[in-house]
């Protein structure tokens, strides 16, 4: 589960070295690799490949279809994050 301002998503991450829980750093890191690697995938039935998924199932592709939809959510979340941090720290005269 991925939670930025109090918004959260459920990511599928494949975790083949079980390093996920070692630090929230890490965990952030996989989501948006596996996030990264919807977006660049040509199809369900590659992603599926690459992730061991069972690409029979319609669970499996509900989801698929779904993540443009989060991974635009996730992308306009964290831009909208950076920027308030951004003005916060340095306020808008660095444009000045």
């Amino acid at each position: 589960m991925l939670s930025i301002n109090k918004k959260s998503w459920k990511i599928y991450v494949d975790d083949e070295y079980l390093n996920f829980d070692k630090s929230d750093l890490v965990a952030f890191y996989l989501t948006l690799n596996a996030l990264e690697q919807y977006k660049e995938g040509p199809d369900f039935l590659v992603w599926a490949n690459e992730n061991y998924i069972d690409a029979s199932s319609s669970k499996w592709l509900s989801y698929y279809k779904s993540l443009d939809t989060i991974t635009n959510e996730i992308e306009d979340t964290l831009t909208s994050f950076v920027l308030y941090e951004f003005f916060h720290k340095n306020g808008p005269s660095i444009f000045a």
